[in-house]
C-alpha cells in the first residue's frame, strides 16, 4: 500500500493513520506500507506538521522501518529541499518518507535516491523536494 499523509493539519494526519490501521492495514497478511507520512522519525528534525505520532503509531502496530532495520546508524534524511529545488547544498534534515513492513517480510537493504549532488539536473535542480527511499524486501 502507498500513501501520502496530510502535511499541514496534524490532527487530520493522525486521523488518517487511525483509518489506515483500522481499515486496509487491519490484516494478518504480510503488509508493506510505502509513503510520505509527514511524520518525523523519532521527532528528529521535526518541523510544524511533522511532529506527530503517525510514524510511532505504525511502529507500535507492529510495523518495522526498513531504513532503521538495515541502516540504523545513518539518519536517512529525506526532506526537504527548497521549494524551487535550487538550493546549492542539500537541505535534508528530517526523515518523513518510509518503507514499512509487517508480517513475514524481512528487510535486506534500504537506500535513498535523489539525495546526492550528482543527482541534480545539469541546470542544478534537485530531482524532487524529497529524497526517494528504496527497499529490498524478502517475503518469507
Amino acid at each position: 500500500m502507498t500513501t501520502h499523509l496530510e502535511p499541514a493539519a496534524p490532527a487530520v494526519q493522525e486521523a488518517q493513520t487511525g483509518e489506515l490501521l483500522a481499515g486496509p492495514l487491519n490484516t494478518t497478511l504480510a503488509t508493506v506500507l510505502l509513503g510520505d507520512l509527514n511524520s518525523a522519525a523519532g521527532g528528529v528534525g521535526a518541523t510544524p506538521g511533522t511532529n506527530t505520532q503517525s510514524h510511532n503509531r505504525l511502529l507500535a502496530a507492529g510495523f518495522t522501518d526498513a531504513w532503521t532495520a538495515t541502516r540504523h546508524r545513518n539518519p536517512g534524511f529525506t526532506c526537504c529541499q527548497a521549494p524551487d529545488l535550487r538550493n546549492p547544498t542539500s537541505n535534508l534534515t528530517q526523515r518523513i518518507d518510509y518503507v514499512l513492513f509487517r508480517g513475514k517480510v524481512t528487510a535486506l537493504a534500504a537506500d535513498r535516491v535523489g539525495d546526492a549532488q550528482g543527482d541534480r539536473t545539469p541546470s542544478g535542480l534537485w530531482p524532487s523536494d524529497h529524497a526517494g527511499v528504496s527497499g529490498v524486501l524478502r517475503l518469507r
